[in-house]
């Protein structure tokens, strides 16, 4: 039996067809993962669009077809244009020089910190993330 390759592994998985932006707390505020996945709902109507929590912020990819059909140096240039980690565009860029295709758009669903915490990245339903809000509740009188 012929060993898969990294190469083959890219070409039946979801990376090949998707673009995912990694949003960190530190790096933006919550309010731009809501703005980055209706961008890219807009963007993107036929793929499934979601957003994971990570152990630092959040994870919106998009899904589908349509989007295998993009360059992978363009769908990285959207990615950028989105506010994706600007160290992970570098890298992604850096890896279609050297001819590493199959591992540009990495996202971790798993993570051990330095504190040996390992952090699991959860599904969440993005419009039911608690935003803080200045609006009061009711008009004010007078």
């Amino acid at each position: 039996m012929k060993p898969i390759t990294v190469r083959d592994f890219y070409k039946g998985s979801e990376r090949e067809k998707r673009i995912s932006v990694d949003i960190d707390n530190k790096d933006s505020t919550k309010f731009r993962a809501l703005h980055v996945f209706f961008a890219m709902k807009n963007a993107f109507p036929t793929c499934k669009v979601s957003m994971d929590r990570s152990g630092h912020g959040f994870h919106v990819k998009a899904v589908g077809n349509d989007i295998k059909k993009i360059p992978l140096a363009k769908r990285i240039e959207i990615r950028d244009k989105l506010c994706d980690d600007h160290y992970r565009i570098e890298c992604d860029r850096r890896k279609i020089e050297d001819g590493l295709e199959h591992w540009a758009d990495t996202l971790f669903c798993m993570k051990q910190g330095f504190n040996d915490k390992l952090r699991i990245v959860e599904a969440i339903d993005p419009v039911a993330l608690p935003f803080a809000s200045r609006i009061p509740a009711k008009k004010p009188n007078g």
